[in-house]
């Protein structure tokens, strides 16, 4: 199973609130037949009005281009619940630096992006306001700085600081260490012990 102690990454901020799934990944991208090229137009719309304000979206910034942690505010992830905001996140700059592998963020997830994220492998993690604060801080001042998630002492350190995280769910922890997260792994790996199930049950027989 896919067992998780560490993620280690570069960090990007994008501190607003209420990030909706609809901002995350727009609906005219729902048509796609697999979620393999999503990553190009997560937040599209935000970033195309940022560049016709003549500013940097995060995601459009140099800075921030080998990201894999990212810093957001509260509720990220209300609106639909469309899974294709998850892998929007996670095949962003995937060629380059992997996707997003884990979100920090200073207040509660919506439920239904929250197990959809965990699902696909995408940690989803909260830190306290004033934690939050001076993590993005150190983030802004040097985008290049190595971010490390441990989830046995559910800590994120960032240089020589370290700050307490936790889940909203905290049954997700023992998921990620034990790899029982992974649900398609867990199943595949139980192939004799379902193949020979089958064999008991009468209307196969």
């Amino acid at each position: 199973m896919s067992k998780t102690v560490t993620i280690t990454g570069r960090g990007i901020i994008l501190p607003d609130d209420n990030i909706d799934t609809d901002r995350i990944i727009p609906s005219r991208f729902l048509k796609c037949v697999t979620f393999d090229n999503l990553g190009g137009d997560v937040l599209a719309d935000d970033r195309s009005a940022q560049r016709k304000a003549g500013a940097i979206h995060p995601f459009d910034d140099p800075r921030y281009h080998r990201a894999t942690i990212l810093i957001t505010g509260a509720n990220f992830g209300s609106g639909s619940s469309r899974e294709h905001a998850v892998h929007a996140l996670t095949k962003w700059n995937k060629d380059e630096s992997g996707g997003i592998k884990a979100i920090i963020a200073k207040g509660k997830y919506s439920e239904i992006f929250f197990g959809n994220a965990m699902a696909n492998g995408l940690v989803c993690l909260m830190v306290g306001a004033r934690d939050w604060l001076d993590l993005t801080e150190m983030v802004e001042h040097d985008p290049q700085q190595k971010i490390t998630i441990n989830f046995d002492k559910m800590a994120v350190s960032l240089g020589q600081k370290t700050w307490a995280l936790e889940f909203q769910q905290p049954a997700a922890r023992e998921a990620l260490l034990s790899g029982s997260w992974d649900n398609l792994t867990t199943l595949l790996e139980a192939k004799d012990a379902v193949d020979a199930r089958l064999t008991t049950l009468p209307y196969l027989s």
